[in-house]
């Protein structure tokens, strides 16, 4: 099946779901080619709702929201408190399921401190990591409380960079005319 327009107003390919309840989908694409896309466009991508992926976990299908990067990841969020000088932050298990950190995808963590403190410095592991203050806790007792965090983790099996993507030979294909 193929839709074209060349009408100002047209769609090239309309779907519409009327059901209320279920599981619905107004466009399916999909493959099973490795080198393949279940859809594929050209142009801007623009929507009304968010833009999630479906990564299955052991609580079934679950939604994550990604940001933009010339990388894969997916990030969790959250606090911490240090107590005497440390904190250590646990990774939510099933934030875990979805994510490789390894020797070759190494969890990034960026911490926001909210206290004045000689600052902190990070030890990751495979389920957590540590943040420790820097030059001893003992320097400015009672400082340093609390901080922010963002752990980033390269997404499972999709650990590539910036991968090259070949340009459907469609027709009417504007990168083909140019």
């Amino acid at each position: 099946m193929q839709g074209s327009s060349s009408s100002s107003l047209g769609r090239g390919v309309y779907g519409l779901v009327s059901a209320t309840s279920g599981t619905t989908y107004g466009v399916y694409g999909e493959t099973s080619s490795p080198a393949g896309y279940g859809v594929y466009y050209s142009g801007g991508l623009a929507g009304t709702g968010a833009k999630s992926c479906v990564v299955k976990t052991s609580r079934g299908p679950t939604l994550m929201y990604c940001q933009e990067s010339p990388e894969n990841w997916f990030e969790d969020f959250g606090k911490g408190t240090l107590v005497d000088g440390r904190a250590h932050i646990g990774l939510d298990p099933l934030f875990l399921e979805t994510v490789t950190i390894d020797d070759a995808h190494p969890m990034k963590v960026f911490v926001q401190l909210c206290d004045e403190c000689e600052g902190v410095y990070v030890r990751t592991g495979r389920t957590g990591f540590d943040v420790v203050e820097l030059r001893g806790f003992l320097l400015l007792p009672g400082r340093c409380q609390t901080q922010g965090i963002r752990a980033a983790s390269s997404r499972v099996l999709q650990g590539r960079r910036e991968r090259p993507v070949p340009l459907p030979r469609a027709q009417g294909n504007p990168a083909e005319r140019a």
